[in-house]
């Protein structure tokens, strides 16, 4: 459980700086302590162009919680995309053809 929880930090910190290093703002939950936010609240909120993008990382065999299933149908049911990741690359493959899509829809 450490191991993961300091690998998903180090993944965590590979798509911040991806999007910062874009410019696409990321909000994003700490790692390191329990949150203190909603339960269920999705790790990454990525915006863009008046979108927005829900990412979860979960590395190993680590699987969404009760709050966090009914969080992502919640947001679903508002036509929010929300994706879960495996990694830092999977994300900001995904977090790219987003962006993509949306600049594609707006020329």
């Amino acid at each position: 459980e450490r191991v993961n929880g300091r690998l998903e930090r180090k993944e965590h910190n590979i798509v911040t700086a991806w999007c910062n290093r874009h410019q696409i703002p990321c909000v994003h939950s700490a790692t390191h302590r329990r949150p203190t936010n909603n339960i269920g609240l999705p790790d990454f909120i990525i915006l863009y162009a008046n979108h927005a993008l829900i990412g979860e990382m979960k590395i190993g065999r680590r699987k969404l919680s009760e709050g966090q299933e009914r969080m992502g149908a919640e947001l679903r049911s508002t036509g929010t995309d929300v994706q879960i990741w495996h990694s830092g690359v999977e994300a900001i493959k995904a977090i790219n053809e987003w962006v993509q899509e949306i600049d594609s829809m707006r020329t």
